[in-house]
C-alpha cells in the first residue's frame, strides 16, 4: 500500500529530496498502518524496515505498534549468505561495498521507480530490532526455509492459524 500523498519525484534523489521524501514516510508509518486497518479485516504486510522509534521535530514516530501489528514472522537470513545477493541487487562494485552497506547503522532502500523509502539500518540492529516486537513474534531462518520447508512452512501455518481460517492438507505441503 503506497503513503498517503506521497511527493512524487524522480528516481534520482537530491539530498534534499530524499530528506523529505523519507521524513514523509516515516510521519506516516502509523497512520498508514490505521488505514489499512479500518475495514478490522488481519492483513499479511512484508517490509524490509526495521522495527523503530524515531525521532523528528521532538516527536517520536514508531514504525508499527501491537495496536496496528498483530504478531511478526521474521525471516532473517545468515548475514554471510547476504553479501552476493546484496551485491547483485544494489549492482555493488565488490563484495565490500555490500558489507559496508550490511554494516551502515544508516541503510534506506526504495529509491527507485517511486517505491517508499526502507530503514534497513545494520543487519545486526535490523535483527535484533524486530525481536523486541511484544507478542506473536515467530522467527525463521531462511537458511533453515530453504533445508526444510515443509517444516518451516508447517511452523508458520500453526503461528498463522489462530488469526485465519486455513484449510490445508498436510500432504499437500
Amino acid at each position: 500500500v503506497d503513503v498517503i500523498d506521497l511527493p512524487k519525484i524522480p528516481n534520482l534523489y537530491t539530498d534534499k529530496q530524499k530528506k523529505e521524501v523519507i521524513e514523509f514516510t516515516i510521519k506516516n508509518w502509523k497512520k498508514s498502518q490505521e488505514k489499512i486497518n479500518e475495514d478490522n479485516e488481519i492483513h499479511i504486510l512484508k517490509t524490509h524496515n526495521m522495527l523503530c522509534k524515531l525521532r523528528i521535530d521532538n516527536q517520536n514516530y514508531l514504525f508499527t505498534d501491537d495496536v496496528n501489528s498483530i504478531g511478526v514472522i521474521h525471516v532473517v537470513r545468515d548475514p554471510r549468505n547476504i553479501v552476493s545477493s546484496v551485491k547483485n541487487h544494489f549492482n555493488h562494485q565488490d563484495i565490500h561495498e555490500s558489507i559496508e552497506m550490511l554494516k551502515y547503522q544508516y541503510t534506506w532502500t526504495g529509491f527507485k521507480n517511486k517505491d517508499v523509502p526502507q530503514l534497513l539500518s545494520s543487519w545486526n540492529n535490523h535483527y535484533n530490532s524486530w525481536k523486541k516486537f511484544p507478542k506473536n513474534n515467530l522467527l525463521i531462518k531462511y537458511e533453515s526455509l530453504l533445508q526444510d520447508t515443509r517444516s518451516e512452512i508447517k511452523k508458520m501455518i500453526s503461528f498463522l492459524s489462530p488469526f485465519f481460517k486455513m484449510f490445508y492438507s498436510l500432504s499437500s505441503l
